[in-house]
């Protein structure tokens, strides 16, 4: 019974939580003393998991976070070069696309779509991104000298 009557004053104070309603959580807590500890404990926990002010600016962080970790590897990797002409850069080299993937480590498959531009920078990983661009040193400054 204990445990009916409880739920049902969970569920009458978040309906007066939904209708903005304080007077009435206040008259809930006062006229049940006796479940007054269980019923703190539940709004406590209510309290605790809503989304608060501090999550949403953790969202907003994050965002910003990720669009500087973007902004950095476009300007490492010079994004016209990368996005736009990395096939151009390896045919002018004369590597074939098999030798490229195995010089980076990659599957075939996966070198073509990030020509392709299919696959974006942050999904390689570090060591991938350490041969990406050892590679594109190598293949730029064989260019320049050509």
């Amino acid at each position: 019974m204990y445990n009916d009557e409880l739920q049902q004053l969970k569920m009458a104070w978040l309906a007066a939580e939904e209708a903005g309603d304080k007077g009435q959580q206040i008259a809930l807590l006062r006229d049940h003393p006796t479940m007054q500890e269980s019923l703190i404990d539940f709004i406590a926990a209510y309290r605790a998991a809503e989304p608060s002010e501090d999550d949403t600016r953790q969202d907003e962080i994050l965002m910003v976070t990720k669009r500087g970790f973007t902004t950095s590897l476009e300007r490492v990797f010079k994004p016209s070069t990368v996005e736009g002409g990395l096939r151009q850069l390896r045919e002018r080299k004369g590597l074939s696309l098999v030798e490229t993937a195995r010089g980076l480590k990659l599957g075939i498959d996966v070198w073509k779509k990030f020509e392709d531009g299919v696959i974006e920078l942050v999904s390689l990983s570090q060591r991938q991104l350490e041969h990406l661009h050892l590679f594109s040193i190598l293949v730029l400054s064989s260019l320049e000298q050509c």
